[in-house]
């Protein structure tokens, strides 16, 4: 027989176990990549390390630099913030830095949107997009470096 005291606590489980389903929205409102939909704030927490670093310059050349031991980058994203962390030949390209983000879908069909990244070190907004498919966070920059050059970069999450 179910009394009014099981049935509270069965009620409470359950919201318990909504509130905590990645499906829910972060206390901000975020939603993780997969469940945000056209125009949701996405909250792209993690620790990412640079697996590809592409320059396109508007005059059309272009260059790719490789991560190894000696060079690397990681990116940590917290809710609304990231941290920038560069090592070797990768510092000069990519540097150590840290700002605040918001990223906001802008597809209902894949994981990709917008992201206004604003650098504290530098006090400069970085407008770009993102895409995010299979633990992979792109990051492509236009106008990057100035005059009219492209950079994108492709991060690995741990």
């Amino acid at each position: 027989m179910v009394t009014t005291r099981h049935a509270l606590l069965f009620c409470i489980a359950a919201i318990v176990a909504a509130c905590s389903s990645s499906t829910s929205p972060s206390a901000n409102g975020e939603k993780s990549p997969s469940n945000a939909g056209n125009g949701d704030k996405v909250d792209l927490t993690g620790t990412y390390d640079l697996s590809t670093f592409t320059f396109d310059s508007a005059d059309g050349g272009s260059w790719t630099a490789s991560t190894d031991a000696n060079n690397t980058a990681t990116l940590t994203l917290t809710s609304g913030a990231y941290t920038l962390g560069s090592t070797g030949a990768l510092t000069q390209n990519i540097g150590n830095t840290h700002g605040s983000y918001t990223a906001t879908d802008t597809s209902s069909a894949a994981q990709r949107g917008t992201i206004v990244l604003y650098d504290s070190v530098a006090a400069k907004t970085q407008n770009a997009t993102y895409a995010y498919a299979n633990n992979t966070l792109t990051v492509t920059i236009p106008n990057g470096g100035g005059s009219g050059n492209t950079i994108v970069t492709a991060w690995a999450k741990q």
